[in-house]
């Protein structure tokens, strides 16, 4: 980001980040009484601790401001609500107006959702949550301390560049860890290169093109999962490359995989929070680009950025070339014409991966650490020629003391940051020292400041060929007429459409695919579901499709194992069906018959608690707050998340446009939009001229 403007782009990313929250935080709401109310499968006051009885409590022990409720009259199912509302409130406020796009608002929005992330357990524990966190955290950081508009300030300050910096390195983590964690088993269909052949058909929830990407060939499959691979081991690398071709070329490489994702998979939230992620890739003249240039020169900035030095040519010419005689060694890639096709095979072992991380890590550390201390140098120079502006001194001064601060702070956090990246190599990771590793144990424990990202799980070998399901069935008798629990999203009956769900994260049906890759004893949260559907729980029974046993529940469960397949429109193929998406075979039981009169099912219950929740009776006192955020509980109930979070966004991206400080053709040709709502042409012009 040397000598670049930030401002457009920093304040979009701003924007990307308050609509994340608002899906977040809807798409939780409607989920809330079934997952985690008293009647929920996994109530949360099992995992809350005590009322805070001091700041110091509340900060180290379980930093959740639900632990606070209390104070204010609310319960805990109240709560959690509130929570949500007020998180989703604050995100569509800070979307549609620039002012309120603040640190202070950021800040409210971390922790509301920290505070839920507490008590969320098995159901929130995704590791989009966990990056949202973490980005949500360094957004504190990056947003503007303006007062919610009531003081004139500008917009971009000198250490902007160095704490913006820090979501390029939470991205350049994200990505080069999902990438080296997809080669962590030697035996994993990665290396094999045939992951992508049955990814969208084993998938957590694919959509319907889906379907279609899975009908490609396989040599363009194979293809797929080299590019996979590239972009997101050295690919990532050019995210610190001194020149803006090579970062945006990242860019589209990051933009690429993430559209693949969102058009083939409903992955929630987690593809936007990369694409606004990648946004650190870029800066106000590739915005610009898009939207119109009317007053900047773009041949005096290619000039200013020496556009036409023989070294950039030669650093890009040595790098491309690097990257693709690299692929084609480590891959054997081998184009043929008749017929058109690439093929390609892994050319390294294990021992290899091992080889190359254990000198990659720290180089990229390194790379890192000069991208980091060039920024720092570039903020602290361009303050230090403002002081010769006499007129404006004071506030220049402040300018440096705040470069100064935010510098020491982003080193900080870069710092501990660096425990989490050594572990893609156990050198680095014994070279860490020890203090730094207990910076960041207090960082991470609580607060998700600095996680790794090493949480691909690797396909069941009898995924290798179609996806296995737990299927719930139901009955009155106990070996016959059962009948299929339906869910709204993930393959179930065959007769099922493939659904579009996102930005909404369906919490249970996502968590129904690792229970298929699991077993039972080793996700108890599935007897808790088979409680409450022997019992007819309403708020659970409203995260599911339609109840079959709508009048009485049924005496029995059981839950079975199926292997499904994408159906072909094949009419020679086995799997052919002229109707629907999905054929399927049993391949055998994964929960054995329980009932309401099994003694191991009670003696579980019992030992839960579970089994008084039907008991529990809510406090009759209520007061303003309570009963306002009970009257919104009862208005939406636990409604379709997609559509409300469709809702949401388009009313919040309509009233955005209206936003009276927004100007798209200014802020096209770098007009600086000030806090009153006006803009500073000269100003900017004048900013330019420092830089």
């Amino acid at each position: 980001m040397a000598g670049v403007q930030i401002q457009i782009t920093r304040d979009l990313f701003l924007w990307c980040m308050s609509v994340i929250y608002l899906f977040a935080f809807a798409s939780l709401f409607v989920q809330i009484p079934g997952l985690y109310g008293e009647n929920g499968i996994l109530p949360a006051k099992f995992v809350l601790q005590n009322e805070a009885e001091s700041l110091l409590d509340l900060v180290t022990v379980q930093p959740t401001l639900l632990r606070l409720l209390p104070k204010v009259g609310l319960d805990l199912d109240t709560g959690m609500d509130f929570l949500c509302i007020g998180g989703a409130l604050l995100a569509f406020v800070a979307m549609v107006s620039r002012d309120q796009r603040n640190c202070v608002v950021f800040a409210v929005l971390w922790m509301f959702y920290l505070s839920l992330f507490q008590v969320g357990q098995t159901f929130l524990w995704f590791q989009w949550d966990i990056l949202l966190l973490e980005a949500g955290f360094l957004t504190i950081l990056i947003a503007p301390l303006n007062f919610f508009g009531y003081l004139d300030v500008v917009w971009q300050l000198p250490h902007d560049s160095v704490t913006f910096w820090l979501v390029r390195w939470l991205l350049f983590r994200r990505t080069f860890a999902s990438g080296v964690s997809k080669l962590a088993s030697e035996g994993s269909s990665w290396w094999a290169l045939t992951e992508i052949s049955h990814h969208y058909e084993t998938q957590h929830l694919p959509t319907p093109l889906a379907w279609y990407f899975h009908q490609l060939p396989d040599w363009f499959h194979r293809v797929s999962t080299v590019a996979v691979i590239t972009i997101q081991i050295p690919i990532s690398l050019l995210f610190f490359s001194p020149y803006k071709n090579q970062r945006r070329f990242a860019f589209y490489c990051q933009c690429l995989l993430s559209t693949v994702m969102m058009l083939s998979g409903n992955y929630g939230f987690y593809t936007l929070l990369t694409l606004t992620l990648s946004l650190s890739l870029v800066d106000d003249s590739w915005l610009q680009s898009w939207t119109g240039n009317r007053f900047t020169d773009l041949k005096e900035l290619q000039r200013k950025e020496g556009n036409w030095q023989p070294m950039k040519w030669i650093f890009c010419g040595v790098t491309y070339g690097a990257l693709i005689l690299g692929m084609k060694r480590l891959f054997a890639l081998e184009l043929t014409l008749m017929p058109l096709q690439i093929t390609s095979n892994t050319a390294f072992t294990a021992e290899d991966l091992d080889c190359y991380l254990r000198w990659l890590t720290p180089i990229s550390i390194l790379i890192a650490t000069s991208s980091l201390l060039h920024q720092v140098y570039l903020s602290t120079k361009k303050c230090l020629a403002n002081l010769k502006n006499k007129s404006k001194w004071a506030q220049n001064s402040v300018n440096l003391l705040g470069c100064f601060f935010f510098g020491l702070l982003t080193l900080a956090v870069f710092s501990i940051s660096l425990v989490p990246h050594s572990k893609m190599s156990k050198d680095t990771e014994q070279r860490m020292p020890d203090q730094l590793k207990d910076w960041h144990k207090a960082a991470s424990q609580n607060y998700q400041l600095a996680s790794p990202y090493m949480f691909y799980t690797r396909p069941d070998d009898t995924e290798e060929d179609g996806r296995v399901e737990v299927v719930i069935e139901g009955s009155h008798l106990y070996n016959d007429d059962w009948k299929e629990y339906d869910f709204r999203f993930k393959p179930g009956n065959v007769t099922s459409k493939l659904a579009i769900v996102s930005p909404h994260q369906p919490r249970l049906d996502w968590q129904m695919w690792f229970v298929a890759r699991g077993d039972y004893e080793n996700n108890h949260w599935l007897l808790n579901l088979v409680y409450r559907l022997l019992t007819n729980q309403k708020e659970v029974l409203e995260l599911m499709g339609d109840n079959p046993f709508s009048d009485e529940p049924p005496k029995y469960i059981r839950c079975t194992l199926y292997k499904y397949h994408f159906a072909s429109n094949d009419k020679s193929d086995d799997k052919y069906s002229p109707t629907n998406w999905w054929v399927r075979e049993p391949l055998g039981e994964y929960l054995p018959i329980l009932s309401l009169d099994e003694p191991s099912l009670m003696d579980y219950i019992e030992e839960t608690g579970l089994q008084t929740d039907t008991q529990t009776k809510k406090p009759t006192v209520s007061n303003l707050l309570r009963g306002s955020v009970e009257n919104i509980r009862s208005l939406f109930g636990q409604g379709n998340g997609s559509v409300v979070c469709l809702v949401l966004v388009i009313a919040g991206f309509l009233l955005t446009l209206l936003d009276p400080s927004i100007n798209l053709l200014g802020a096209a040709a770098g007009v600086e939009p000030m806090a009153n709502g006006g803009s500073s042409y000269s100003h900017y012009r004048a900013e330019n001229d420092v830089k």
